[in-house]
């Protein structure tokens, strides 16, 4: 497996690792995703975030989730919450974020914003 950059995002009890892919594609297997969220060998996590930009123009971006076992989820509300975060402190200035995922279109607002 090559190597990426990645964070570690934590949202309300879950724990992602978050791979950025809004310049450079990203594709990664089911064993490689196993073996990332696996908390003795690997960095340790519920699941995989990739953000992606989106085909649809007005969203921010693309939550691309998949299970700690490599499955392909429809949406995690804990880790849209991450996405939105880090697409806040990764420059997008909205009052409220856009957010495609496999479960359909999220609106996300950040409490106390001062945007």
């Amino acid at each position: 497996m090559a190597t990426y950059p990645f964070w570690k995002l934590h949202g309300l009890g879950n724990d992602f690792v978050f791979f950025d892919a809004m310049e450079e594609e990203l594709e990664l297997s089911t064993a490689e995703v196993a073996a990332l969220c696996d908390r003795h060998t690997g960095i340790g996590g519920d699941g995989v975030i990739v953000v992606k930009p989106s085909p649809r123009s007005e969203c921010a971006g693309y939550m691309h989730y998949i299970n700690a076992d490599g499955t392909l989820a429809q949406m995690c509300g804990n880790g849209v919450r991450c996405v939105a975060e880090w697409l806040y402190t990764h420059g997008v200035e909205k009052p409220v974020l856009t957010i495609d995922t496999n479960s359909g279109v999220k609106r996300i607002s950040r409490q106390g914003a001062q945007l």
